[in-house]
């Protein structure tokens, strides 16, 4: 164990759990202060599914290209221009009408896209082999971390002076982590750039799809990131009008829900590929996130505020925990030195679920005057064939 606090693990490791963290914050910041933000910048509460749906739009084009960014700059300087992406999406948001949040939805989506495969590159190279699947899990857990961020936080910097002065705060912490990129370890010892992965878009895709266990992780990613990032979306507003919370709780809810992924990253780290097969732990992930989703459709103003969070911590567990074990897994079965390529590929199909899920659930409760039954339906449905398609994946394994 002694080696994952080596200075070459350690620092780099460190370096994108801040930054992830950021990019994270900044896009969930979207639906935390929503409920306040919406009358300001002149668009309903329910538009939040339309705004994801643009941030993970183009996340999918950014992720694509990947494995060039990281083969023309390195991955620090990948991740300052993530950074910036960052810094301009807040001040975007800050303008306050419709035009201008769409315009931060797009450029908080160009800094998501890359996050993960950049990172996935860094982390292939430095993991040593047999912590390969806890390193990406603690790399991972920089997602529900910037989530949690975005719930404990902002609410209160909302209250105390309003939500533009929240997303000044992540424009902030963008900025310096520009300006401390370089010093994160994240380039090794050498700034050799032109020899890394350098594969296009198309050969991203296709290495994403090359063989039964990989297409099925993929696809599975795709289903399974869908349902999960439409819950996040709609989480706050749907604990507002449906549980009975109030702005205030609903994001501690948030924050809880994203807490619990921290810890199951962790959990599910640790025993990955030491105790129990990745493929294995992301079944068991989805098929628990059938049973919180199923619970949380029983939800009113009635039930006991405990018996909410409760679910909602359940939930976030097993709904949150799974992302860096698919790339961990997808990682281990990338050629050598494509990493970035196949993650990048792979995350194309995720994002493609993650964009197309809260429009379609947006759509929904447009059409149905806010019928969450229906909503969550969708999400169950890909809660489960999220399962089928792990299972039969994992089974190819053998």
């Amino acid at each position: 164990m002694q080696e994952l606090f080596e200075r070459r693990v350690l620092l780099p490791l460190s370096a994108i759990i801040l930054m992830q963290s950021t990019i994270v914050m900044s896009s969930y910041g979207i639906t935390v202060v929503v409920p306040d933000a919406a009358g300001d910048i002149g668009i309903p509460p329910e538009w939040v599914g339309y705004l994801v749906a643009v941030v993970y739009a183009a996340g999918s084009i950014s992720g694509l290209l990947s494995g060039r960014m990281v083969a023309l700059w390195g991955a620090a300087a990948a991740f300052r221009a993530m950074m910036l992406a960052v810094a301009l999406g807040c001040l975007a948001l800050i303008g306050a009408t419709p035009a201008f949040a769409f315009l931060s939805a797009l450029c908080l989506g160009l800094a998501t896209g890359p996050m993960n495969p950049v990172g996935s590159f860094v982390l292939t190279r430095i993991s040593p082999t047999r912590w390969s699947a806890f390193i990406f899990s603690v790399k991972q857990c920089a997602t529900p971390a910037g989530g949690a961020l975005a719930g404990l936080i902002l609410p209160p910097i909302v209250a105390l002076w309003d939500w533009q002065a929240a997303f000044m705060t992540i424009f902030g912490v963008a900025a310096i982590l520009f300006l401390a990129a370089g010093a994160g370890g994240l380039d090794g010892e050498t700034e050799e750039h032109p020899k890394r992965s350098s594969g296009g878009i198309t050969e991203s895709l296709r290495l994403s799809l090359a063989g039964p266990q990989v297409a099925a992780t993929s696809l599975a990613g795709m289903l399974f990131a869908g349902s999960q990032v439409a819950l996040v979306a709609f989480l706050v507003v749907y604990l507002w009008k449906k549980g009975g919370l109030t702005t205030a709780e609903a994001g501690a809810a948030f924050a809880l829900f994203h807490i619990s992924g921290v810890v199951a990253r962790l959990v599910f780290g640790w025993f990955a590929e030491r105790r129990i097969s990745s493929a294995a732990l992301l079944v068991v992930s989805a098929s628990g996130m059938v049973l919180g989703l199923l619970a949380m459709t029983k939800f009113t103003p009635q039930t006991p505020h405990w018996w909410i969070f409760a679910v909602v911590a359940f939930a976030g567990a097993t709904g949150n925990g799974w992302v860096g074990l698919l790339f961990a897994e997808l990682a281990r079965l990338a050629p050598p030195s494509r990493a970035a390529e196949v993650t990048g590929g792979a995350q194309v199909f995720m994002y493609g679920g993650v964009f197309t899920t809260p429009l379609a659930c947006s759509a929904v409760l447009d059409a149905t005057g806010g019928n969450y039954t229906a909503v969550f339906t969708i999400l169950i449905g890909l809660a489960v064939g999220a399962a089928i398609l792990l299972e039969w994946g994992r089974r190819q394994r053998r």
